[in-house]
């Protein structure tokens, strides 16, 4: 039986966005592939029963678990005196691990996958033949440089506490597992030298490209967006950096312009901004994006701080919104700066790009046109699909021999 288990973090739902968007893709790719028993942690209220159907439509089996928010505390309170990332600590629980084990007593899996590294606590001493740890990004370049753009010295300190406390996590945990995937090579190059190990591997992150497509594209001239999970720190940076020192810019030339902020929890800051200002929307969770995307003239990536990949630009280009986005915000995806996106990093510089998209559709439409293409050829799930389930069967073939 090819039967694999998946153990997550949170519930994958497109609506979720970022890793969100990415692992429901990878679990609709395994499946092709593989049985796919699915477990996760989620809090009431951050799915529905049609998410569930959703997932269980391509999975044999879908387990999620409330965690214990208390339980989570103490777990960070021992954490921090004993020198342990509190982002592992907070995702421990006893009953998930009690559940991951029975399934593995049960199910007979030959191959377990981690999803994000929080997740490798759970297969600790599970005689799986195959454990992959799929880190997605790695955390602690995240909290580098986030340093970078701390606004407070509380917050700098918070990061650099835990960025060393989770590198030293990181590069435990390579040591243990069959395999590791990160999801770019310039990531693949810094966890390489940290561990010293070449069983690193990229596994890309794709997405269904015709899900993007499925209303026409009918644009408001005068919107642009920007979307993800609000309160994930680089998202919630990019947001005052786009709000600040950004849309400045462009509404000096273009007063008429607006900005929708698109994603699940948004911070209190941003939501009084958009109560207070009628340039800028603050919509929380949507069901889908894909209205969003269709109706946007231009879509906004100004992250500073960045790692893994990030799959909202992947969905704007399969739903033909034109994109500008720093550096950090495409790195990964093999795009070409000026034939598929337009890449701006400093404020004026990102407020020109948006101004020349907004006044001339054509250089937008051709942008777009040469972006659908692109995510089309290279990071489509049917693609995608055939590259993880050769990534799975690497370290299975190693080990049947």
């Amino acid at each position: 039986m090819r039967r694999i288990l998946v153990v997550s973090p949170y519930i994958p739902v497109p609506a979720a966005g970022g890793g969100g968007t990415s692992y429901y893709y990878y679990l609709q790719g395994l499946a092709q592939h593989f049985e796919v028993d699915f477990v996760c942690q989620s809090k009431p209220g951050e799915h529905t029963a049609e998410d569930l159907r959703e997932l269980q439509r391509f999975c044999a089996r879908v387990e999620v678990v409330k965690p214990d928010k208390l339980r989570s505390y103490m777990n960070c309170l021992v954490a921090l005196g004993e020198g342990g990332s509190l982002r592992v600590a907070y995702a421990g629980s006893s009953v998930m691990r009690g559940l991951v084990r029975r399934l593995a007593r049960e199910r007979c899996y030959f191959c377990a996958i981690a999803s994000h590294g929080r997740m490798a606590q759970y297969l600790d001493g599970l005689s799986i033949p195959v454990k992959i740890l799929d880190f997605h990004d790695i955390v602690s370049f995240r909290h580098r440089l986030l340093m970078k753009y701390s606004r407070n010295p509380i917050s700098w300190l918070v990061n650099f506490v835990e960025f060393l406390r989770i590198r030293q996590f990181e590069a435990s945990q390579v040591e243990r597992f069959t395999q590791t995937w990160v999801c770019t090579g310039e990531e693949l190059k810094k966890i390489r030298h940290i561990t010293g190990r070449g069983d690193i591997r990229v596994a890309r992150k794709g997405i269904k490209v015709d899900d993007f497509r499925s209303i026409p594209r009918s644009v408001d001239d005068w919107a642009v967006m920007f979307s993800g999970q609000m309160s994930y720190g680089p998202n919630e940076d990019g947001a005052r950096f786009l709000l600040n020192e950004i849309l400045p810019f462009v509404h000096r030339r273009l007063p008429g312009v607006k900005c929708w902020f698109v994603g699940a929890n948004p911070p209190g800051w941003l939501v009084a901004r958009g109560r207070g200002d009628p340039s800028v929307e603050v919509t929380g969770r949507v069901e889908t994006m894909v209205p969003y995307l269709r109706k946007a003239a231009v879509f906004l990536c100004p992250l500073r701080v960045g790692t893994g990949i990030r799959i909202k630009l992947l969905e704007a280009m399969a739903a033909e919104c034109p994109i500008v986005t720093t550096s950090v915000g495409y790195r990964g995806i093999e795009a070409v700066p000026g034939r598929h996106i337009i890449v701006a990093d400093t404020a004026q510089d990102f407020a020109e790009a948006v101004i020349a998209l907004l006044s001339s559709p054509e250089q937008a439409q051709a942008l777009a046109r040469e972006a659908y293409r692109f995510v089309r050829n290279n990071y489509d799930l049917e693609v995608i699909s055939q590259e993880v389930a050769a990534l799975v069967w690497e370290p299975v073939s190693t080990f049947l021999r």
